[in-house]
């Protein structure tokens, strides 16, 4: 069975209200994380998977709400759905730059780390890695550096 997690979301942000709405976020990335006992790698990944899915939405749906977890979405957007991070970066400040800019290296996203490196003033450097690791793709790399 396939649950539509846009729709499951917006069901549980409706079930409480507003003024609790960032307390049940918590309590659903609690509640997403427990494990009893021991788990295997697989399961540990399935239950990542499900934290980003459901904080991947609640950002869609209010970015605020997911705020004090936006550190942590680096992390699970570079696991899960690499192609969203650029864009989930653009669209909020509530992390450390620099430290994300290390993360999207290590991941090989280059693109991400030179708008990180824009993004601290550090434009000589973003330029060099768009230059040296994104040249396949001259027209992203204008389109990113302007």
């Amino acid at each position: 069975m396939r649950i539509d997690a846009h729709q499951a979301v917006k069901y549980i942000l409706r079930r409480h209200s507003k003024h609790r709405s960032f307390k049940i976020v918590d309590t659903c990335v609690q509640e997403l994380q427990k494990t009893a006992g021991q788990v295997t790698h697989k399961e540990r990944t399935h239950l990542e998977k499900n934290v980003h899915l459901f904080l991947h939405e609640i950002f869609l749906i209010n970015k605020e709400m997911s705020r004090q977890y936006h550190e942590k979405q680096i992390d699970l957007y570079i696991k899960f759905d690499q192609a969203k991070l650029l864009s989930f970066l653009m669209a909020t400040d509530v992390y450390q730059p620099h430290k994300a800019a290390e993360k999207c290296q290590d991941a090989g996203l280059y693109r991400e780390q030179a708008y990180l490196l824009f993004k601290t003033g550090n434009a000589e450097e973003a330029i060099q890695v768009l230059i040296e690791k994104c040249c396949d793709n001259l027209a992203g790399v204008i389109e990113l550096a302007v």
